[in-house]
């Protein structure tokens, strides 16, 4: 039996009216919770008078909090004067940024009103293959009436390092994590949410990678692991952003695991340029990113557990892990 005959049959199988339904019901449980965001320049008079507002940027966001706190990317807001949030309900109110994460690349957006209708997280672990759903502000349509647009795909793949493409290098962004989907992701749609399929949120959408040969562009998402859910959370508390820190820059080593020393920042650290790095707390590390999101789960202050290798012979020592300013 043919492939095609094997889809058809499959496809027969399923009640695709109630799909169609279930992409309603999601669309109809999310949008409240995505909001359009528009950053403008002030140009202002020699007296200091507002003279006027030149749109800076398009973007998007999720409410995290019901007493007026947003999440959104930081690049959406960076180097604007004014920022303007508009509801689902096409209510606009005028935003100030909270607090940020340069280096995550997250930013609050703080709007006085309170009682508003927050994204719900998902506790389960996110796998490829599953559905995903985009909801945001493509182009800026949605900063006329706040009526976000919504599309679907799939999880395309976990952990994708996009530094390199994503981040400017006086930046200092790290993207190393990322979900892959191939719902569609435009401009203006930074900073709005990854659903899944039970209309809980998963990501922040971040960026798209674009290519002349390809049909589809593919989009990425900052994963909203409990990790990065806790960093928000203190973010809306007030606290100073901040990173735990090993001290030490690393690569992906030649061997076919690990992560190579190439520079020392805290002297009194055991390790040497050149060591690789193979376990951090009895987990294998894999790569350099691989330890770079071992060390973020870590928390400041403990000490850590590392197995490293310095010319042919496996050692052992333990590193506090610091905290550094973003």
């Amino acid at each position: 039996m043919g492939l095609k005959v094997i889809l058809l049959l499959a496809i027969g199988q399923v009640d695709l009216k109630s799909i169609e339904q279930k992409f309603v019901q999601i669309g109809e449980v999310i949008k409240p919770s995505v909001v359009a965001i528009q950053t403008y320049k002030v140009l202002k008079s020699p007296d200091g008078e507002e003279v006027v507002r030149v749109t800076n940027s398009n973007g998007s966001g999720f409410i995290a909090n019901s007493g007026g706190f947003i999440v959104t990317n930081y690049h959406v807001v960076e180097n604007s004067d004014a920022i303007e949030v508009i509801m689902h309900d096409k209510k606009s109110y005028t935003g100030t940024v909270f607090n940020y994460d340069s280096r995550r690349d997250i930013a609050i957006i703080k709007i006085n009103v309170q009682n508003l209708v927050t994204a719900k997280y998902e506790d389960d672990e996110i796998q490829v293959g599953q559905w995903s759903f985009v909801c945001g502000n493509p182009f800026g349509l949605a900063s006329y009436d706040g009526q976000c647009s919504l599309t679907h795909g799939i999880i395309s793949a976990l952990n994708r390092d996009m530094t390199d493409r994503f981040s400017q290098p006086e930046s200092n962004r790290y993207y190393g994590d990322m979900i892959e989907t191939t719902a569609v992701i435009s401009p203006g749609n930074s900073g709005g949410g990854l659903f899944n399929i039970d209309g809980e949120i998963i990501g922040i959408v971040t960026g798209v990678e674009v290519s002349s040969k390809s049909m589809r562009d593919h989009g990425f998402a900052i994963p909203l692991n409990s990790n990065n859910r806790k960093i928000i959370n203190r973010m809306i508390e007030g606290d100073k952003p901040s990173r735990p820190y090993m001290g030490v820059v690393v690569i992906d080593s030649m061997s076919p695991r690990g992560a190579k020393v190439i520079d020392i920042n805290i002297p009194q650290i055991d390790l040497m340029i050149d060591d690789v790095i193979t376990q951090f707390n009895s987990v294998d590390v894999l790569d350099h990113n691989h330890l770079i999101r071992l060390v973020e789960n870590t928390a400041i202050d403990s000490l850590a557990r590392v197995v490293y290798v310095r010319g042919k012979t496996t050692q052992k020592t333990s590193v506090k892990i610091k905290s550094k300013e973003n």
